[in-house]
């Protein structure tokens, strides 16, 4: 009886799986970035292509540390702005979005 309830339970957890912009959404992130286009902060393509510049090993850990953790003065335009941590999510969730946003600017280049 208990394997069930287990393999039940990480089915469940299986099936609900966030995607990036869900949890971007849930979190509100889209109240300062956009997808494309500059707002109150960065657009999510910009930080994606400025991390795989700076380092294209470890650009998704570079952005989940700015997820996870905040960012402030990484970005000329936006000095003034500061993007506050996220302790709240998960290491899972960190990485899911940081994958979705980097997935993302790598769909844009290749559609260009």
């Amino acid at each position: 009886m208990k394997k069930i309830i287990i393999v039940g339970l990480a089915l469940c957890s299986f099936v609900y799986a966030q995607t990036g912009e869900e949890i971007a959404k849930e979190n509100g992130c889209f109240n300062c970035h956009q997808m494309a286009r500059k707002d109150v902060a960065p657009a999510f393509l910009g930080t994606a292509r400025r991390n795989l510049r700076l380092d294209s090993e470890n650009a998704k850990g570079l952005m989940a540390n700015a997820i996870k953790n905040g960012s402030h003065g990484k970005y000329k335009n936006f000095v003034s702005s500061k993007m506050p941590s996220f302790p709240n999510l998960t290491d899972t969730q960190v990485d899911t979005l940081a994958t979705w946003i980097l997935d993302s600017y790598k769909e844009y280049r290749a559609n260009r």
